[in-house]
């Protein structure tokens, strides 16, 4: 699944604020992103919550 331009950006930022590659947290983004609810409602979406749960216990094992 290719990622929006807003989402690229915000990759882009979010692996400069971590000191991360930014294919390390775009892998991440797509191992947190959800499809649509039942099959056709709504848009994937990321499960933001997960996300930064995993970048910190990335960070913390460091």
């Amino acid at each position: 699944m290719a990622l929006r331009v807003e989402c690229r950006i915000r990759v882009r930022a979010c692996a400069h604020t971590r000191g991360m590659k930014e294919e390390d947290v775009r892998a991440l983004v797509q191992r947190h992103t959800r499809g649509r609810d039942l099959g056709f409602l709504g848009e994937p979406h990321v499960n933001v919550l997960e996300l930064n749960l995993e970048m910190d216990s990335l960070r913390a094992a460091r």
